[in-house]
């Protein structure tokens, strides 16, 4: 048991370290390679759409959420 944990102890110290950075540097300069950058803008573009479609209007917009506080106004109205 302890010969197992030793070796696999020096093991993740060395090279699964290695591996490890290795893979993470590669995840880097993925993300920032430059056939990306599509695909970043429009990721970036994501919490603005809904903004954008009802701000001109197009059709296919998403409805309004009418809140708790204003479907109880139009009872009142209605009353």
């Amino acid at each position: 048991m302890d010969n197992t944990y030793t070796i696999l102890r020096e093991f993740a110290g060395s090279w699964m370290l290695i591996a490890m950075m290795m893979f993470y540097i590669t995840a880097c300069l993925w993300a920032i390679s430059p056939r990306r950058r599509d695909a970043n803008t429009d990721a970036a573009q994501i919490p603005f759409r809904n903004a954008t479609l009802e701000a001109s209007g197009a059709p296919g917009t998403a409805p309004e959420i009418k809140t708790d506080r204003e479907t109880a106004d139009q009872k009142k109205e209605s009353v």
